[in-house]
């Protein structure tokens, strides 16, 4: 099924639905299938032989922090934390 998926893709046919067979329980296309079912495809992230260097290509930016400070809240708020982090 991958193969014709990819063959669907190059023939510029990508958002067209593939046969039931490829997923019996909803429609799918062939990108989509693809990418979920392919080696390294778009959405490839939960596959058992990926290598570490592949994961942190796939998931490295999930490492990345983010960190927001809301106005909303009142300063003490935050000077607690502070306090709470380096004591």
């Amino acid at each position: 099924m991958i193969d014709l998926a990819l063959s669907m893709i190059k023939e510029d046919r990508a958002l067209e639905l593939m046969p039931r067979q490829a997923n019996p329980d909803a429609p799918i296309t062939a990108y989509r299938y693809h990418s979920l079912c392919a080696y390294m495809g778009d959405d490839d992230m939960f596959s058992s032989d990926l290598n570490e260097d592949q994961l942190k290509t796939i998931l490295g930016h999930m490492s990345n922090r983010l960190v927001r400070l809301s106005f909303l809240w009142p300063m003490s708020i935050f000077q607690n934390m502070l306090i709470r982090k380096h004591w």
